[in-house]
């Protein structure tokens, strides 16, 4: 075979295999009306309290939930701008709640699930919520691209 072909072949299948390795796999069934509701609560919540005590352990545990549920698929889109360093004191958390609020939108709007537009921009709302929150509490840690959205919202 010629080594051109060989190469464009495993160069197709390594990418398939690294998706079909790093597929999830559910070890629990669709998640149920009760922590469908609670998963909006929190968002919420957090929306409102990023900075609250238990604001860590309850995104880690929304993440966790989102993760092992198969009947709710929360994909990364990332519009908040330049990334930032690190050390930034809230920039994760930021990144980490676009995704519990995009969650949110589609256990709200089944129906839309599939609507990229729709469930970014509702991720992206709550990522803005979010900020307001930790700005208020850290007006030095601003960040210019994420206060220009703001200012479109």
């Amino acid at each position: 075979m010629n080594r051109t072909i060989a190469h464009a072949i495993v160069g197709a299948l390594v990418p398939v295999a690294l998706m079909v390795a790093t597929a999830p796999t559910f070890a629990r069934g669709p998640s149920t009306q009760e922590e469908r509701t609670e998963a909006v609560r929190l968002a919420r919540y957090l929306e409102e309290n990023p900075l609250a005590d238990d604001a860590p352990t309850v995104r880690n545990s929304l993440l966790g939930f989102y993760d092992q549920v198969p009947d709710i698929t929360v994909r990364v889109c990332y519009f908040l701008g330049p990334l930032q360093d690190k050390s930034h004191p809230f920039f994760t958390d930021l990144i980490r709640q676009t995704l519990i609020s995009s969650g949110a939108f589609i256990i709200r709007n089944p129906d839309k699930m599939n609507d990229d537009v729709a469930v970014y921009t509702a991720g992206l709302q709550g990522a803005l919520r979010a900020y307001e929150g930790f700005v208020k509490a850290n007006p030095e840690a601003r960040l210019t691209f994420v206060d220009g959205l703001l200012e479109k919202r």
